[in-house]
């Protein structure tokens, strides 16, 4: 496991931190590839989402 996938202020326990570094690398990380995280905008994050398959937060309009 990698130290950069986990926040040192983060307090969760082994099996947690193995289960989200093996769900970001299977998923996020093919996706994401080399880009930098600051180039991604919401809309790439909801075509990820969407991609997926699963739910996503909707853009919020109005007010």
């Amino acid at each position: 496991m990698t130290s950069a996938c986990v926040s040192p202020t983060q307090s969760t326990d082994l099996t947690t931190r193995e289960t989200v570094t093996s769900t970001f690398r299977g998923h996020a990380i093919p996706y994401l590839g080399s880009r930098p995280l600051s180039s991604f905008k919401p809309e790439h994050i909801r075509d990820w989402l969407s991609e997926l398959g699963g739910p996503y937060p909707r853009r919020r309009t109005g007010a």
